[in-house]
């Protein structure tokens, strides 16, 4: 399944303290579920879940390595 996260990841490339959080937290458990998306009450996200997809995605964008995007204003 494909999710059009582009609206979120341009976001997160104009943002990278956020960015990199996202990137340091949702990763994968052993079972193949995102660790940051755990619930007390039903099974996590499978991983990569769509804020780690969206955070990989701002990094792709122009610019998304330095957090500035082409239609970012300084």
């Amino acid at each position: 399944m494909t999710r059009d996260v582009s609206g979120l990841a341009r976001l997160l490339a104009d943002h990278p303290v956020l960015r990199d959080a996202l990137l340091r937290e949702h990763v994968a458990r052993p079972d193949g579920r995102c660790r940051a998306c755990g619930s007390q009450v039903g099974l996590a996200t499978r991983w990569p879940c769509s804020l780690r997809s969206a955070a990989e995605q701002a990094l792709r964008l122009p610019g998304g390595q330095n957090g500035r995007t082409s239609t970012s204003s300084a």
